[in-house]
């Protein structure tokens, strides 16, 4: 993992979303039960079997990739200015003002059932919506500005900042969501890693404070219900295994339970899904029918785990594809990551560290759909509040840094 950061990062999410549900599934099954996502042990066995061999092979080709001494080259060339310009202090004014004003318009009416509800919002509840989820990246552009030491940001900009972040965790909390908080905190945890040595000292610090974390984002669990409706009944260890990462390996469950395989389903699906207003369901959904009909949509279900592709593509060797097209989208976004500019190379690792989770529990056409529906637009962004300016061939003239990847 010390070889690149963004995979190590990556394959221990992958490891989190299958270890919870595979322990779940073996010895509480009970929780399986509760969710209708149980079909008998051998299923369990042969799924933690096939995690297993995708885990250790998906290893395997991440460490030829990533092997030392071996760069990838830079696809763009970067320079920013060396303080936040005036209209980046605006621009972060005027966010901060919408967002918190929005906040305070919209403070009753938010609860975590408003995103079973996203097509009908009013107006006002819709825009403050967007503008949270817009503002994940302007949190990690922010971020990164304050703790550069290549940008002077002033003490307006750290004010605005805070003020920034202050409110979207109250939002959250109101919210009771819990990804988007911890997309931030993903890039954060990025960041702080590329900027460190990994010693003994560094990582005992490192995992103390994601406890912290973990911590203060699984008690924003506790507005997300309404009295009665759920989540306080069980024991500690069962609240602890039935969290977020519980469900979407259950499809794979399903996958081996049903034997279900239809590579060209997964082509279709992939290929549509990687662009938009195409229509074509997600992957979760032909397989939620077999044994729920109607419950998943595009936006409703138990979500998904990005081996079961594997499975359904080629069955048990599905293992090969799990260490390949992964790897693949990794690859893309490490390439795409690649700058001859510290903070330009920090700012995209970040923001592709922050939908880790995402394509975890997702399907490998958000590799790329998250490119252009996320990555883009914030870089955008960050080139309105910093400054940042790039050139896709380098200039003659000097001043540029090397690209290194592998830290």
């Amino acid at each position: 993992m010390a070889r690149n950061r963004l995979f190590g990062l990556y394959y221990s999410i992958l490891y989190i979303y299958s270890a919870f549900a595979v322990a779940g599934y073996l010895y509480i099954p009970g929780l399986s039960e509760s969710i209708f996502a149980y079909f008998g042990d051998g299923v369990g066995e042969e799924s933690l079997v096939f995690i297993f061999a995708s885990l250790a092979l998906f290893w395997c080709v991440n460490m030829v990739v990533y092997r030392p001494g071996v760069e990838i080259r830079p696809v763009a060339y970067a320079w920013h200015p060396p303080v936040i310009p005036t209209s980046g202090n605006i621009l972060m004014a005027v966010l901060v003002l919408t967002f918190c004003g929005l906040l305070a318009v919209n403070f009753s009416d938010l609860s975590w059932y408003i995103f079973e509800d996203a097509g009908g919002l009013p107006l006002k509840t819709a825009l403050f919506m967007a503008l949270y989820k817009i503002t994940v990246g302007i949190l990690i552009t922010g971020y990164l500005a304050v703790r550069s030491k290549e940008i002077l940001t002033g003490r307006v900009f750290v004010f605005l900042y805070g003020m920034l972040l202050l409110g979207f965790f109250v939002a959250s909390a109101r919210l009771g969501n819990r990804t988007d908080p911890t997309a931030f905190l993903l890039g954060v945890l990025l960041l702080e890693a590329l900027s460190r040595e990994l010693r003994l000292r560094t990582i005992a610090w490192g995992a103390f404070l994601a406890l912290l974390a973990l911590l203060a984002i699984s008690a924003i669990e506790i507005f997300r219900y309404r009295e009665g409706d759920g989540g306080g009944g069980l024991p500690l260890v069962e609240r602890i295994v039935r969290n977020d990462y519980y469900a979407p390996a259950h499809m794979l469950f399903a996958a081996v339970a049903f034997n279900f395989v239809d590579p060209m389903l997964v082509i279709r699906s992939n290929s549509a899904n990687a662009l938009i207003l195409f229509g074509q369901p997600y992957l979760q959904q032909p397989i939620t029918d077999i044994f729920r009909m109607d419950l998943a949509t595009r936006s409703a279900g138990y979500a998904f785990y990005i081996f079961t592709e594997g499975w359904m593509f080629a069955g048990r060797w599905g293992v090969l594809y799990n260490a390949l097209i992964p790897s693949a989208g990794l690859w893309v976004w490490n390439k795409l990551s690649s700058s001859d500019n510290r903070f330009a190379s920090m700012l995209l690792k970040m923001l592709f560290a922050s939908m880790l989770i995402n394509v975890t529990r997702g399907q490998s056409s958000y590799f790329i759909k998250y490119l252009y529906t996320f990555i883009f637009p914030n870089v955008g962004i960050a080139m309105l509040i910093v400054g940042l300016r790039f050139r896709l061939r380098r200039p003659d003239a000097g001043g540029y840094r090397k690209a290194m990847i592998n830290i």
